[in-house]
């Protein structure tokens, strides 16, 4: 008789645990919904004051607007778009659009030190998450208006 390798020369019980152990780092990959892949987190696409003050220097705390996309070819409704702010410890959220669009409204952001965090889920039990997006609002040089940095690193 061959002895067919050292694995099967052991007793069926040790076979199954040994293969089932050699299976735990693939199932591991899987992670939480079963695959390995994530949807890119949504991108903002503008942000303004509504009624901005004469300068934004002056008065950096601000309410903004801010909008965004969920970059996704086939928005699942009732998406929930997540923002929050890390320096102000605020959170707000609103629903996607079916075209996978979103408005904050009445965001209220320190223009001079803040920073964002987006990510979106969708409803249901099999929902996805995206992974997380960063943003910094600053006060461009011409005192009126925002310019909107994404941050490759998150908030530090």
């Amino acid at each position: 008789m061959s002895d067919g390798g050292p694995m099967f020369n052991r007793p069926p019980l040790r076979r199954l645990i040994l293969a089932g152990l050699l299976a735990l780092p693939a199932l591991a990959a899987c992670g939480p919904f079963g695959s390995p892949f994530v949807y890119a987190a949504p991108t903002f696409h503008g942000i303004s004051v509504p009624i901005p003050p004469p300068s934004l220097s002056a008065e950096p705390v601000q309410d903004v607007d801010i909008d965004g996309n969920t970059n996704l070819e086939t928005p699942v409704p009732q998406t929930l778009i997540y923002l929050y702010e890390h320096r102000s410890d605020r959170g707000y959220f609103v629903f996607a659009d079916d075209a996978g669009e979103f408005s904050f409204t009445e965001v209220e952001l320190d223009l001079t030190n803040n920073c964002m965090q987006v990510w979106f889920e969708e409803p249901g039990e099999d929902g996805r998450t995206s992974e997380d997006g960063f943003y910094r609002a600053n006060i461009a040089d011409d005192d009126q208006t925002i310019d909107l940095e994404e941050l490759k690193l998150g908030c530090s």
